[in-house]
């Protein structure tokens, strides 16, 4: 795994470890990012990249991948899968048979 993803882990991580109040607006999340841009090894703006990693993830509620239950990237696809298909109804048997049809 290339040293720069591995750090972008270890920071959405800790930003998902955060309790759910201290990660509720970007206003939140800008000094977290000026904290971790010390830990990026990267040309360009470190700053404007670790933001864009945490944008998406304000304001949500810890996510398997973030509480680290899902070991791989298929395993977080089909626990998203399956809670998609619970919220709409479809049962595991047709999650099996047709998994394109779950929404995410």
């Amino acid at each position: 795994m290339k040293p720069e993803h591995e750090t972008r882990r270890k920071i959405i991580r800790e930003w998902m470890s955060l309790p759910k109040d201290k990660r509720q607006t970007e206003e939140q999340a800008k000094p977290f990012a000026k904290k971790a841009m010390e830990r990026l090894p990267s040309s360009g703006d470190p700053y404007r990249k670790i933001m864009r990693w945490l944008l998406p993830r304000i304001g949500r509620p810890g996510s398997i991948v973030a509480r680290g239950l899902a070991s791989t990237r298929a395993d977080a696809r089909a626990a998203a899968i399956t809670s998609a298909a619970g919220a709409s109804g479809m049962n595991q048997r047709k999650i099996a048979r047709y998994p394109s049809k779950a929404r995410l």
